[in-house]
């Protein structure tokens, strides 16, 4: 992107960007689902993509902390198995906490 002018209002640019840019913004660039052209006149929200940083790093901190307690409880959980499933206990590895 090359910023070429100003706009009327404050913090308006006016520039130039190629098609391969903005695809890789849109994260279409590697994906299955190729960017189209645009149009003269089209828009397109460049912000779109941060809205969601939020609830996406929410949402890799509650994996995280399920994975932390799926591994305390793995333990129990494995014997329970064992003893469900009714195998020798040597026939499974418990893996140390």
């Amino acid at each position: 992107m090359k910023v070429i002018g100003m706009g009327a209002s404050h913090g308006e640019y006016i520039v130039t960007v190629t098609h391969a840019e903005l695809s890789k913004l849109s994260e279409r660039y590697y994906g299955p689902k190729e960017l189209p052209l645009l149009k003269v006149g089209q828009e397109m929200d460049l912000g779109a993509g941060y809205d969601f940083r939020n609830d996406i790093q929410r949402a890799c901190k509650q994996v995280a902390d399920a994975s932390k307690a799926f591994g305390q409880a793995q333990d129990t959980m494995l014997k329970f198995a064992v003893m469900v499933g009714q195998l020798p206990a040597e026939a499974v590895e418990v893996p140390a906490a």
